[in-house]
């Protein structure tokens, strides 16, 4: 029993000794996350002595130095923090650092234009727009693509990507959803189209060309002889060659604007309807439906509509 007794004695007188020991391995701890600079907000200062937070402190401002001076992460720069001196040196590497973001065109949402010259937004914007056009030039990532920012040439280009690459899903896939058919129509009607225009230039180049400023050539018939044409007067008929109609070309609607402002066709080329009744006729109008294009104007060949455009 005495023995059970001075044991209990023992761990009683022993508690705060492993208390206190275990406070300083604690503070030790504290202090070693604290002098690194890099954790404020994981440092316990309350646990400090006087010495210790100002050997923090000059540790916290030689890490916030550091890492501002990357330029990379303006947001975690304690910018209050910076002397004068300091200050200007972070300006040039956030400078720097924005400007090779900028520069790979991928990710414009993350430029800070508002630091670049004007000379680095024109370079930027150059970047920028390779940049979409490789996005685009795939075929792969429609809702990617910036359309709106390639030239006429290249929308034709990507347009024929897109295409390409809807065929093979569609040839692998199916019915699956990822296959859009209503680009497999319209490829099938871009070709008829394309047929028909062919044989009409074919026809076209057959027949003699008048040139600008003369008389319309005119064909002869054969005049009829034998017999019964015998002391007949010779007449000759003139047949007028037909003058060939407006180029027109098939597409599909790609994009309708607010209140039927514009209309955008499937090779991302844009025209605003003319007159308040054209804008109402397109305000009524759906992404896919069928329009040829000639001259001046439009027609919906699904709505039975024609409408006046300017580009």
């Amino acid at each position: 029993m005495k023995d059970l007794l001075a044991m209990l004695l023992g761990l009683f007188l022993a508690l705060p000794f492993q208390a206190n020991a275990q406070m300083q391995v604690t503070a030790d701890r504290n202090l070693q996350i604290c002098l690194t600079g890099k954790y404020p907000s994981l440092c316990n200062h309350d646990l400090l002595t006087s010495e210790q937070r100002i050997d923090v402190h000059q540790a916290e401002l030689a890490a916030n130095f550091h890492r501002c001076q990357q330029g990379k992460f303006p947001s975690l720069c304690r910018h209050d923090l910076l002397t004068p001196e300091q200050s200007k040196n972070v300006a040039d590497a956030e400078h720097r650092a924005n400007l090779q973001v900028c520069m790979k065109g991928r990710y414009p949402s993350l430029c800070r234009r508002e630091l670049l010259s004007a000379e680095e937004r024109k370079a930027v914007a150059e970047a920028e727009h390779r940049a979409n056009f490789q996005t685009c030039i795939a075929g792969k990532y429609p809702a990617l693509c910036r359309h709106q920012d390639l030239t006429v040439e290249e929308a034709q280009a990507v347009r024929a990507a897109e295409h390409r690459e809807n065929q093979r899903i569609c040839a692998r896939y199916g019915n699956s959803s990822l296959c859009r058919k209503e680009w497999l129509a319209e490829d099938a009607d871009m070709r008829a189209g394309s047929q028909q225009q062919g044989a009409a230039d074919t026809t076209a180049n057959v027949l003699p060309r008048v040139q600008p400023g003369t008389a319309p050539l005119v064909q002869k018939e054969a005049t009829p002889t034998g017999p019964s044409s015998a002391g007949a007067p010779q007449t000759s008929r003139a047949k007028r060659i037909p003058q060939s109609s407006p180029r027109c070309n098939l597409f599909w609607v790609g994009e309708i604007g607010p209140a039927g402002s514009y209309v955008r066709l499937s090779d991302y080329s844009k025209w605003n309807p003319v007159t308040n009744d054209d804008r109402a006729r397109v305000a009524g109008w759906l992404r896919g439906q069928p329009l040829e294009k000639c001259i001046g104007r439009l027609t919906n060949k699904e709505a039975g509509q024609t409408i006046s455009v300017q580009e």
